[in-house]
């Protein structure tokens, strides 16, 4: 709780402004970060506005700076002060890899990048630099090895997408499991993070366990509801498997664009032996970002009011949300549009809705776009889709006019990002 000091000012609802002295040591950096999220959420709880102030150095504190720079350098950094949330998201420790990297390159596409064949493989590039690409050539040579591969991933579409992509099965069939050889094409296969309880870790001694997009997959998990009824089990299981492979010279390969210590540290600590993971840093960026424009509030209606407008102007929209059902789903957004347009008079633009639930439905649309998405994706005016069509799945033609995300905090950043 704040001091009685703090308060008296707190209770009156003011602004704060919050400033710590300069520091460049790791230890006491995250001490000052740990102290400014602490007393910025308690004045928040006062509903105070709570903004922070980040001093360049060299110079330690704002008396220190004033002098040498003087007022008005101040009053330059005092107006790029940022909001408690935004200092926050930036400060956070688990958006930062700092494990020293065993090779750093930037180039834009990852091409002939040799990897270890033993051990913790982490790969850190951005997205579109065909790092699901690199792994063709890696799946060949363990084929030629006869060495098992396993792949795992957390949604059903994106890992049928990247098997169908390396060339493995996708999911769990009983030759599976009755297969005695390595060498057998259907010992390799990709699942689901939510069937790994169905794995015997010890068929896996010497395999190559892929895990792309391992942030989010780590993510689900350990946070998702459709893991929760057997996360126990599954945890376990992947615990011993990470441990089986690694202790019998196989390779567990980790990739993600937000690749962190906090997901390379998982995995060492599951493998059980102290091992350095060798790491690829990869730092190329597009040159050019994407023009965004944010809806910060918890209430998405003025963006579909937006994108009820975009419609009735002819454009093509590209819609992504978080969930398939609930207040604003796609299924919600849908049939809302579609009621507006009616009531408007206006012609419903030929529209698509991907989702577990079409994607599983015999004969539906959804399932002939994602056989061939680039193909088939241009004969629809919009198109809305659940998380279950995003990670690891690249629509390259150029189509759309509008793209919209509709987010209410169901999914990780780094998933509403892809």
């Amino acid at each position: 709780r704040l001091i009685l000091d703090l308060e008296v000012f707190a209770n009156r609802q003011l602004s704060f402004y919050i400033c710590f002295d300069f520091e460049n040591q790791p230890r006491k950096v995250t001490a000052i970060n740990n102290a400014i999220s602490q007393l910025g959420y308690l004045l928040e709880r006062k509903n105070c506005s709570v903004k922070v102030i980040k001093l360049p150095g060299k110079e330690k504190g704002v008396d220190d700076f004033i002098t040498a720079k003087g007022a008005e350098a101040f009053e330059q950094v005092y107006n790029q002060s940022m909001s408690l949330e935004v200092y926050i998201a930036q400060t956070k420790p688990h958006i930062d890899l700092t494990i020293t990297p065993s090779v750093t390159i930037n180039q834009s596409y990852l091409d002939k990048i040799c990897l270890p064949s033993t051990g913790l493989v982490g790969v850190k590039s951005a997205k579109g630099t065909g790092k699901t690409t690199r792994l063709q050539a890696v799946v060949e040579e363990a084929k030629n090895r006869c060495q098992p591969i396993l792949l795992i991933t957390h949604r059903i579409l994106l890992g049928k997408f990247l098997c169908e992509k390396i060339g493995i099965r996708w999911g769990i069939h009983p030759e599976n499991q009755s297969s005695s050889s390595s060498c057998s094409p259907i010992k390799s296969f990709g699942l689901c993070v939510d069937s790994l309880w169905k794995l015997n870790p010890q068929d896996w001694q010497g395999a190559i366990v892929i895990l792309d997009e391992v942030e989010q997959s780590l993510w689900h998990l350990l946070n998702s509801n459709t893991c929760k009824n057997k996360r126990i089990k599954i945890l376990s299981v992947f615990q011993q498997l990470i441990a089986t492979v690694v202790k019998t010279g196989g390779l567990v390969i980790a990739q993600d664009a937000d690749l962190s210590d906090v997901s390379l540290e998982y995995l060492q600590g599951l493998a059980g032996d102290k091992i350095t993971p060798w790491v690829l840093v990869n730092k190329w960026k597009p040159k050019r970002g994407w023009d965004v424009t944010f809806y910060d509030s918890p209430n998405p209606t003025p963006l579909i009011h937006q994108l009820e407008l975009d419609l009735i102007t002819g454009k093509k929209c590209y819609v992504t949300t978080d969930s398939r059902t609930g207040r604003y789903s796609c299924e919600t957004i849908e049939d809302y549009l579609q009621n507006r347009l009616y009531k408007l008079k206006r012609q419903f633009p030929h529209s698509l809705v991907v989702s577990s639930q079409t994607t599983n439905t015999p004969a539906h649309p959804a399932i002939e776009c994602l056989s061939a998405i680039n193909q088939k994706i241009t004969d629809y005016d919009m198109v809305i889709v659940t998380p279950s069509l995003g990670t690891g799945i690249s629509i390259d033609v150029q189509h759309f006019d509008r793209v919209y995300g509709i987010f209410q905090g169901v999914i990780p950043d780094s998933e509403a990002r892809q």
